[in-house]
């Protein structure tokens, strides 16, 4: 075997020292599934935080409120959206998030990136980031540093209407 290539942004199924012990060449697909996970990330913040799911289960069942706000959810024009992970998904969707008029969008990470300033994006620390945003997208691959970043007492400091959107890349 002399070359291996796998379609995904990590190689976290790789056992890379195994393959390099060997002289194997490796490759996989770092950005090309930036868009369309991206996509989907602002798909999901859009039914969840509208409450697609919720209103049509009741549609089915027929179960309709007559009032102005029912199952309106909350807004995502001048919302505060963070970010943890600004790598390139996360990049990507920053760039979504542009065309929703969000009032801010936040990150945390390992350190500031360049790439924010032209994002707009501000550098906060995880706590800051999780107190206050209104969505908050978890981009970042599963590593022994993210693991268990997400427990109870972390969604204690979350607003009570935050919205969650894990689009994580996990190992087996």
């Amino acid at each position: 075997m002399k070359i291996i290539s796998t379609m995904t942004a990590g190689l976290d199924n790789v056992d890379c020292a195994a393959v390099f012990a060997r002289n194997i060449t490796l490759g996989h697909t770092p950005i090309v599934l930036n868009d369309a996970v991206a996509d989907d990330a602002i798909g999901l913040m859009i039914a969840a935080g509208r409450r697609f799911q919720e209103g049509r289960r009741k549609i089915e069942r027929n179960e309709w409120e007559y009032r102005p706000q029912w199952l309106l959810g909350q807004d995502i024009k001048g919302s505060t959206v963070g970010i943890v992970g600004l790598g390139g998904i996360g990049q990507t969707i920053a760039k979504r998030l542009k065309g929703f008029d969000v009032g801010k969008i936040l990150y945390s990470g390992h350190k500031e990136k360049p790439e924010a300033t032209e994002l707009k994006a501000e550098f906060v620390t995880f706590d800051d980031l999780i107190t206050k945003s209104d969505f908050v997208f978890i981009s970042a691959p599963l590593t022994n540093e993210t693991r268990g970043m997400f427990y109870i007492e972390v969604f204690k400091k979350m607003k009570r209407t935050s919205v969650l959107i894990n689009i994580a890349r996990g190992r087996k």
